[in-house]
């Protein structure tokens, strides 16, 4: 790969983090009412994974055992997720989105959609066109890279939310 392709990429995903990190993240973060957006991803995680175990959901989320143990303690005391434990192995914990966790984490993804949608009024459908053949560009272009191997099972979930939304309209 030429250097000065490397930087212009390099730069594009600069530039889509400080959006998100601008503008996105604290609009989930005031959106998710009584959830940080750790418990969030964690639902999200979930909700595209049916059911993960422990160590695995630490891993997808970046964070620490320890960690995980208190955002899923958390998570089970509001009711937005549940254990299940192996009857062969009791220290064997996974853990699974219940309907309530759903519930709530597409509310919350709901409520996002129709804020981007009033910011997105203005565009028109030639340019919202465009927005998402180039989201999905973008997808099938990291799908290449080491990207699949972390959100790769997000594929499948990702059509599944869109049908919904698109589905209730």
């Amino acid at each position: 790969m030429k250097k000065d392709n490397l930087d212009l990429t390099v730069s594009t995903f600069l530039f889509m983090q400080e959006i998100s990190q601008s503008y996105l993240i604290p609009m989930l973060s005031t959106l998710s009412g009584n959830l940080n957006r750790t418990q969030l991803k964690m639902l999200r995680e979930l909700r595209a994974n049916k059911r993960m175990n422990l160590t695995s959901l630490a891993q997808q989320l970046s964070v620490t055992n320890q960690a995980i143990t208190s955002i899923s303690n958390t998570l089970v005391r509001k009711g937005y997720v549940k254990r299940i434990f192996d009857d062969a192995n009791r220290r064997q914990i996974e853990l699974e989105i219940t309907p309530e966790g759903l519930t709530y984490v597409n509310q919350n993804e709901d409520e996002v959609v129709e804020i981007l949608g009033r910011e997105f009024a203005h565009l028109s459908e030639e340019d919202l066109e465009a927005l998402r053949r180039a989201s999905d560009e973008i997808y099938t272009i990291l799908n290449k890279t080491t990207f699949r191997e972390r959100y790769g099972k997000k594929k499948e979930y990702e059509i599944a939310r869109r049908e919904r939304y698109f589905n209730n309209k």
